[in-house]
């Protein structure tokens, strides 16, 4: 989690998915928006580990390198 989100409390898994796939949106090819079965689902960006983890009154939601363990992108939920 961010800096000082937290801090003082310990870091639980709220949910896991051991295999992810993160893709790179294509650029935008007509005014019907975004389509997936257009994209090429075997050419992923990353394949990650998924972890959704509590920290206190705060919750994250982040993708890990699913070898190494390493963070890939972290998005932190509002509170609200």
């Amino acid at each position: 989690m961010a800096a000082n989100v937290g801090e003082g409390f310990a870091e639980f898994n709220v949910f896991r998915c051991p295999e992810c796939y993160v893709y790179q949106i294509p650029p935008l090819d007509s005014a019907a928006g975004h389509r997936a079965q257009a994209w090429d689902v075997d050419h992923w960006l990353k394949e990650v580990a998924v972890r959704v983890v509590t920290k206190g009154d705060h919750c994250s939601v982040k993708l890990e390198d699913k070898g190494s363990g390493e963070l890939f992108a972290e998005a932190l939920l509002p509170d609200d």
